[in-house]
Order: C-alpha cells, then structure tokens, then sequence
C-alpha cells in the first residue's frame, strides 16, 4: 500500500508538472523523502502527524537557538494540537515575537488568549508581556492594571522587568509609585544605567508638593530605598525629615558609650594618603589638619596609621586592604576621585570607608561615606541664601570647565527646588578676556534692562540677584563688564572659588560680593584648632593649603561623629569647612559660612544662612 501511494504522490507531480506550485513544495517533497524511505524499510505503518509534545521540542530548540520566528510557529502548531495547553503555548508563542522585536504580532497571538489554565510564574509573565504591549501602544492606564502585584511578590527572576515597566506604567499618574520602581530598580542595574535611572527618579519627586513629599516619606517603610531620595529632596527644600538615614555603618561593639554630643570614634582609624605624585602636597596639608584634631581632642581618641595609597586605583585598593587587615576600625581616604571610584566600585565593603573624594555621579556603596570639598556645596549655600533673602530670579554666571559647569548645575537644581527662577546663565569663554558676546545674551535672555530717565541708572527688569561661579581672574574681569550692560547694583553672591588668587589690591572690582568660605579661615571656633597658632607652626596652615588643612581637621572630627550622623535625625556637627551633615546615600553635606569682600578683604558676616 505505502508503494502505491509514493507511486501515486510521484505521478500526479510529474502529471502536473505545469501547474503552479507554492515554492515550498520542494522544501516539503524533500523533507518527507527521509521518512518515507523509512516507511518502505519498516514495510508496513501509516504516517502520521507530528505530536503536541514534538511540536514543543521543536519550537524551544529553535528558541534557544536564537530562531524566534520559527519558534513562535511551532508555539502555535503546539497550542493546536492541545486544547488544555493552548493559552501556555500561546504565551510561549508571544515571548518568542517578543524577543524577535515584534510587539504585533504577540498583540496578535495574544488577542485570542487568556489566562485560564496558566500555572507557576506563567500567569506574571503574561501580565508582564501585556503591560509591555500596552506601553508600546501608548496606554499607560491600561499597563497598570496588569502590574499591581506589590513588588516583593515578583521573583527575582522577573523583578527588573516588572519595576522597569511599573516605573513606565505609572510615570504620568503617580509620581511616588513610579519613582519607588525606580528605586528597587537601582541596585538591579549596570554602573553605566544608574546615572541615567536615578536622574529620572528626582525628576519624578521633583513634580511633588512639599505635603505631598512629606507624607510620601513619613509612610514609607523603614529601609525602602526610595527614602533617600526623598529625605535629600527634603533636606534641599528646608524641610524636616521623618527619621534618620541608616548608612549601615558599623564599628566594633565594644566600643565606650558615645558622649553627650555624640562623640564615639573607633578605636583604630588608617588614613590613606599618597606619599608622593600630583597628590603628594594636596595630602600632606589634609594630614597635618587631620593630626592637629587629634592632637587638640582632649577626649578618648583613636590610634592612627598612615598608609601610602599610592597614585593608582591598584595601590589604593591594596592599602585598603591592609587597613583593615592591621584591624581598622575605620578607613579615611583615599584622596583621588580615581582611586576612590576604583575602592568603591567593589561594592559593600567589610570595614566602613570615608572617602576624601566623591567617585562621580554615583553614589558610596552601603556601608561608605564620602566627603570632598565639592564645589556644589558652595553653589547649594548659594541658592538657599538668595532664596531666603527673598530674591528669587537669579543670573547665574560661571566659567567653562567642570567646577563652574557643576556649580551652575547644583545651583539651578537647588533654587529651582526651593521656588525660584533662574532667569539666565552664562558661560564665560576660558580664551578670550572678551565676555561682552555671552553677558549681553545672558541679560536679554533675564528681561534686558532699563535706564532710569532721570538718574540715567539702568536697571535690570526681570533680575532680583547675581550668582557667580568663577576664579578670582574672570571674576575681575567679569564685573566691568556686567556693568557695561546694565547689570550692576545687584545682591551678588559667589562660591569660594573667587577666593583662588586674592590680592587685596586687585580685587577692589568686587567689593560688596558675598562669599562662602570655610568657618575656620574666618575666625576661631572653640573644639578646633586655632588657626593662629597653627599658621605659625606649619606652612600647610596658612595659605593656599588652608583650606584643605582645614578638611583635614573635619575628616578627623567626622571619624569620631559618624554613628551619631548616620542614627540621629537632623544630626549636625560644627566644623572647620562648615556645618557637616549626611544625605541619604552617605555624602557629606557641606554648609559653609558667608563673608564680604570689602577693600579687596574677605571680612567675615555676624550671621550664617543656608540649609537648616
């Protein structure tokens, strides 16, 4: 029988040899060639068609070779052969367009599907090819209604996903839920995507009213990683948090019980600090600060041991590594932001870290503090202080390298925050003393200006104050030639970089500008070093190395005040660069104190104003 009907199946395609064929004919008469000599072998049997299980096996072997569109097709020859599996293979069907790029036609499969006899992790990810779908089409309410499982109940294995499209889902609607996705998200991304996912997130908090952000914060669980988030904008806007931030950090359990002011250093603290390349000066001011503190404590102080980090990621890690092996407590350093991106791109880390540097745009990893003298700080006293004295439409100027490119941006973002404007800003050109071209955009960009007929005094329309972020250089430079465009007479205010190379003489130009600079090189503070005396004993005291002289005398002071920081709320110590505090991912926050300059001398204010 099986002879006769090869004979026949030979004949009529020699017969109509004429006809018109589907093209993979061929394909299939080639195909069946195998199996039917088989047959003829065998001499006896029927053939027969492919099986529900067949037809799987077939599909996810193509799956797993990368051949999605082939896989989809088995898919669904499967989900034919199989009533009670026909929505699994279903599913499997669309995953597979999925992966093929092919949103449609999963839309397509899936519009005759449903969940009945879905079992396990099945059922989530059909919700979750759903919601993508939906996203795709532009209907973020409809996405939602497939992702309203709370988060701890995805696996892990699709957690990423899920809060990737809830964050998506809920972007317009609800701020808070979206941003929390995001939050989860974070720990679950590359070091090359966190940058990006946590600027959305305080995008997505920056839409919220100061009540709204408030209660958000308060219900929030303790430990929920979006809580850091919110207490930072809290702290930005001048509001109060909720409770205190848990950095993790963990010293020996033994230690004495903290004094009244919080007071508890470990018993052992190893700094590191390179010993000789491009950091070797910058280091040796930072240790003798950091050492006059310690011998100034009149308190239980710690042992300190000075390592050499060396001026590579490689020699700082190894530093570390014997810091902790020689039973650090603690670790202070190392200085470079290199060496500590290097130390803190290894993750949690065994022994608590103070970093003298930040490592970027991320944050330390749990359990790691980082501390610079950041020239955000600087621009974020900046804002809080125009803000508070009422002039809320600023020009803000800076110069074009990364320390005036990063306080334009930490301004903006601050006084932005707070409720104002930032009328305009300008980048001064760092090859031409010729700013004429960008200050006279600037100023018609922030409403021009108006002379007064009768005084024949101009005066800026939309302007209250001016914000400045440049080096003492182009500051002299910079304000001439304000005026010259009508800009003159207003409250102006700027970072400490304008102190960089002061010369009484020379700085006449900038009389009545308000300056941040660190409390220390003001006036004495009682608990700290006096600067008199220790101008006269070290060169590294006086001078430009004061400032980070005076850093190092905070790095000191923070290693004994760091469990009180991270488990008090609103917890503040007085320093020598400002009022130190801690945001919720471990960086220290830094208010410095306002002077004036006057005859071409800093003189220091009364009274400081800035972030409480």
């Amino acid at each position: 029988m099986i002879i006769r009907m090869t004979t026949r199946l030979l004949t009529r395609r020699t017969t109509n040899r004429m006809t018109p064929r589907p093209a993979f004919s061929h394909t299939l008469l080639r195909l069946a060639a195998p199996a039917l000599l088989l047959l003829l072998v065998a001499c006896g049997g029927t053939p027969t068609r492919q099986t529900q299980p067949e037809a799987a096996s077939s599909a996810e072997a193509a799956y797993r070779d990368g051949d999605f569109a082939t896989a989809a097709q088995g898919f669904l020859n499967a989900a034919s052969l199989r009533r009670g599996q026909r929505n699994y293979y279903r599913l499997r069907a669309a995953e597979a367009w999925r992966e093929n790029g092919d949103l449609n036609r999963a839309r397509e499969v899936l519009s005759a599907g449903g969940h009945k006899g879905l079992t396990g992790d099945q059922p989530l990810r059909l919700n979750l090819l759903l919601a993508e779908i939906d996203l795709a089409d532009g209907n973020p309410r409809a996405a939602q209604d497939w992702l309203r499982l709370p988060p701890d109940s995805v696996g892990d294995a699709y957690l990423s996903r899920y809060l990737d499209l809830r964050a998506r889902a809920f972007a317009d609607t609800d701020p808070v839920i979206a941003a929390g996705a995001r939050a989860r998200l974070d720990a679950r991304l590359r070091t090359d995507e966190r940058a990006a996912n946590l600027a959305e997130i305080e995008s997505l908090l920056d839409r919220l009213d100061d009540a709204r952000l408030q209660s958000a914060a308060a219900a929030l669980a303790g430990g929920d990683p979006l809580y850091p988030f919110m207490g930072r904008l809290l702290m930005r806007r001048g509001l109060p948090l909720p409770r205190a931030f848990d950095r993790g950090i963990e010293f020996a359990r033994d230690l004495p019980p903290a004094d009244a002011d919080g007071w508890r250093p470990p018993f052992q603290v190893a700094l590191l600090l390179p010993q000789s390349g491009n950091f070797a000066a910058a280091a040796a001011a930072v240790r003798d600060g950091f050492f006059a503190a310690n011998f100034s404590e009149t308190r239980r102080h710690p042992e300190i041991r000075v390592y050499d980090s060396g001026s590579s990621p490689e020699s700082s890690r190894a530093a570390y590594d014997q810091a902790v092996a020689d039973g650090a407590g603690l670790v202070v350093g190392p200085l470079s932001r290199e060496n500590v991106a290097a130390i803190f791109a290894h993750g949690a880390l065994a022994t608590p870290l103070l970093a003298l540097n930040r490592a970027g745009e991320l944050p330390p990893p749990p359990g790691s503090l980082s501390f610079s003298l950041a020239p955000e700080d600087d621009a974020k006293a900046a804002a809080e202080r125009l803000w508070t004295q009422g002039l809320h439409r600023v020009l803000a100027v800076g110069s074009d390298d990364e320390n005036g490119r990063r306080s334009l941006a930490a301004f903006r973002r601050q006084f932005e925050a707070r409720g104002g404007q930032v009328v305009a800003e300008a980048i001064l050109p760092s090859d031409s003393p010729r700013y004429d071209a960008v200050l006279k955009q600037a100023v018609t960009n922030a409403g021009g200006v108006t002379v007064d007929p009768e005084t024949g005094i101009p005066h800026a329309n939309a302007t209250d104050a001016v914000f400045f972020a440049v080096p003492t250089a182009q500051a002299r430079l910079l304000v001439p030639q304000l005026k010259v465009q009508g800009i003159q007479g207003l409250p102006t205010v700027a970072t400490s970089a304008i102190l960089n190379a002061p010369n009484a003489r020379l700085d006449r130009e900038l009389d009545d500008i308000l300056v941040t600079d660190s409390p220390w090189l003001l006036h004495d503070h009682p608990g700290l070093p006096s600067r008199k005396a220790m101008g006269r004993d070290l060169d590294s005291a006086d001078g430009a190395a004061a400032r980070l002289f005076a850093f190092g005398i905070d790095a000191y002071r923070l290693s004994g005040y760091l469990q009180h920081l991270t488990g008090v709320v609103d917890a503040r110590i007085d320093g020598a660069t400002g009022q130190l505090s801690l945001d919720g991912f471990g960086n220290v926050s830094r208010q410095p104190a306002w002077a004036m300059l006057n005859n071409g001398r800093l003189r220091p204010l009364v009274e400081t104003t800035g972030l409480q």
